[in-house]
């Protein structure tokens, strides 16, 4: 690395470190004042960030042909669907 590199990983960890640590307080400030906001970042900004993970796996196996990359993309097209169900059925969101 060059001198100056490490610089967005350094950032990118504190930031991290940082959310982690105030996760709580962010979540009541959203969803508390602003149930609306809450519900865009739950719901309606998770679909296209899905998509856009399914279709670079998808990409990456067509430009290296590698099969792992494939079956990433399968997952995490599962992943999407799975989590698109609980938003439609209430009953999966309860813990017993």
């Amino acid at each position: 690395m060059t001198k100056k590199e490490w610089i967005p990983y350094v950032l990118a960890c504190a930031l991290l470190l940082l959310g982690s640590y105030y996760d709580y307080t962010i979540t009541d400030r959203l969803y508390g004042s602003l149930p609306s906001v809450g519900i865009f970042f739950e719901r309606l900004i998770l679909v296209p960030i899905q998509g856009v993970i399914i279709w670079t796996f998808c990409l990456l196996y067509v430009e290296k042909k590698q099969l792992w990359k494939l079956l990433c993309a399968f997952i995490a097209s599962m992943y999407a669907v799975i989590d698109a169900m609980h938003y439609g059925n209430p009953q999966l969101d309860r813990v017993d």
